[in-house]
């Protein structure tokens, strides 16, 4: 058996939270880098 993959970094700390709109956006920006906007939503 091939031996298990590593595991995966750690998300990025979220941006500072301003405005409902800007937190759209910075989220938004991550969900589209990295599968870590799961983690983000389920921290917020």
């Amino acid at each position: 058996m091939p031996p298990p993959p590593p595991p995966p970094p750690p998300p990025p700390p979220p941006p500072p939270r301003t405005h409902s709109r800007g937190e759209t956006g910075a989220y938004a920006g991550i969900c589209g880098k990295l599968p870590a906007c799961l983690v983000v939503a389920l921290m917020l």
